[in-house]
């Protein structure tokens, strides 16, 4: 993202207030009925002001791969998120990583362990839970939306966990909740301070959305504040689980086993932003109606 300056020639978008642009015509969710409107009358490339920044919405595959990919090398950052990125996450979560030496060290240990040969390791979870879906699919077909879901995080599951999962796991509902935060608050607009980075800069006690950031930052992690620790922690649940079964002998081979052996050189935080990383994309690609619209400034 960048920056709007008069030097910038920007594709066209609805019209909207001054310093707020659309931002008050943007719902607080599910946007993504509100976007595709706007796509289909302004095409395959738009602009959107919210607030104090400039979002350009890429609309078709053809645009997507002219400028995602092609031009990658100056579109591959991100812009700030102060509240997303700064406080809810520490500044850890791979995915809203400015385009840094960070960034690109962590990209190449996804790359590690993510290659087509270590995709075969993966293939009889997708085989185990293809054939409990079709299993699904046969005794209760009415609930076909909810054994899509089922499927795909299990698989991500196992494939980063070595574990199955089932929609009740107490632990796969608590972790998919503070996904669901996560994602339910990457609206364009939502927040006031991601509009206007600047106001990261208020002291701590005006900071009206610091609560809320912290409370979901504890919940996801395990902190009470990014400098008390807590048990109270979906990741920590998870990888406590985890290291029990690599103790006893149980565990099977996956993206965590792998992933550790490599990992030294980093922050037990980052640790645990960096492995559950692979889970968002199963649940974004099930809730997040707008996950497909990309937008930068």
């Amino acid at each position: 993202m960048k920056k709007a300056t008069s030097k910038y020639r920007y594709p066209p978008g609805p019209k909207g207030l001054p310093l707020l642009g659309v931002a008050h015509k943007m719902p607080v969710s599910h946007a993504g009925p509100l976007i595709s409107e706007w796509a289909e009358k302004y095409g395959e490339m738009m602009t959107l002001k919210l607030g104090g920044t400039k979002w350009v919405f890429l609309n078709s595959s053809r645009v997507v791969r002219e400028i995602l990919e092609r031009r990658s090398a100056i579109t591959s950052s991100r812009p700030s998120f102060p509240l997303l990125q700064g406080i809810l996450s520490d500044g850890k979560r791979m995915v809203l990583m400015g385009y840094t030496d960070t960034w690109r060290n962590i990209r190449k240990i996804m790359h590690q362990l993510l290659t087509s040969k270590q995709a075969e390791t993966y293939r009889p979870y997708q085989d185990t839970e293809s054939k409990q879906l079709l299993w699904d699919y046969l005794h209760e077909p009415d609930k076909f939306y909810l054994h899509n879901g089922r499927y795909a995080n299990s698989v991500i599951m196992s494939v980063v966990f070595g574990k199955r999962t089932r929609s009740d796991d107490p632990n796969v509902v608590q972790l998919f909740g503070t996904i669901d935060d996560f994602l339910g608050n990457l609206t364009p607009g939502k927040w006031l301070v991601d509009a206007f980075p600047q106001l990261a800069g208020l002291p701590h006690w005006m900071q009206w959305w610091r609560p809320f950031a912290e409370d979901g930052y504890r919940r996801t992690i395990g902190y009470v504040s990014l400098d008390i620790e807590s048990d109270d922690s979906v990741y920590r649940n998870f990888f406590a689980e985890f290291e029990k079964s690599v103790a006893d002998g149980s565990s099977h081979e996956c993206f965590a086993t792998k992933f550790g052996e490599i990992m030294e050189k980093y922050d037990f935080v980052s640790t645990l932003f960096m492995t559950p990383v692979n889970i968002v994309g199963s649940r974004s690609t099930k809730i997040h109606p707008w996950h497909s619209c990309r937008g930068w400034i």
